[in-house]
Formats: structure tokens, C-alpha cells, sequence
């Protein structure tokens, strides 16, 4: 899948509740409002796996393995 494909299909998740796994262990919990070109992702409202709160966070490309949408879709 080329970097365009997936970030299309990316696009798709905004204004969704998402989890973005850091790892097998750490990942954050939130509402996706943004995706860059480079797959850079802003994350509002977002807990991690300690129930620690962030307003919103940006989650550079390089850090996150992958990301799942996280509520019913329809």
C-alpha cells in the first residue's frame, strides 16, 4: 500500500475515537482530529494505558505501530 492509500484510508478515522499503540504495552485512547501528509497524528482528548489524561497530543509517524478505530461504525 503506497503512503497516499494509507493515508486516505486514515482520513477515514477522523472525528473518530481511535487507539494508537505505541507498543504492545503503551497506547493512547482518543478522538482523532488530525492526520499530516508524513502520517503525523493529532489526538484530542486522549488517555493512555494509565488512565493519565492529555487535551491533545501529536504523535509523530515514527512513534506509533499502528491504529484502530475504536467505536461502533455506525
Amino acid at each position: 500500500m503506497s503512503m497516499r492509500e494509507y493515508n486516505t484510508e486514515l482520513q477515514k478515522f477522523i472525528d473518530k475515537i481511535v487507539k494508537v499503540y505505541i507498543d504492545n504495552e503503551r497506547f493512547f485512547v482518543g478522538t482523532l482530529k488530525g492526520v499530516s501528509e508524513e502520517a503525523n497524528l493529532i489526538v484530542n482528548s486522549a488517555k493512555n494505558e494509565k488512565n493519565k489524561v492529555f487535551p491533545q497530543i501529536l504523535i509523530n509517524n515514527s512513534y506509533y505501530q499502528y491504529v484502530t478505530v475504536e467505536e461502533e461504525p455506525f
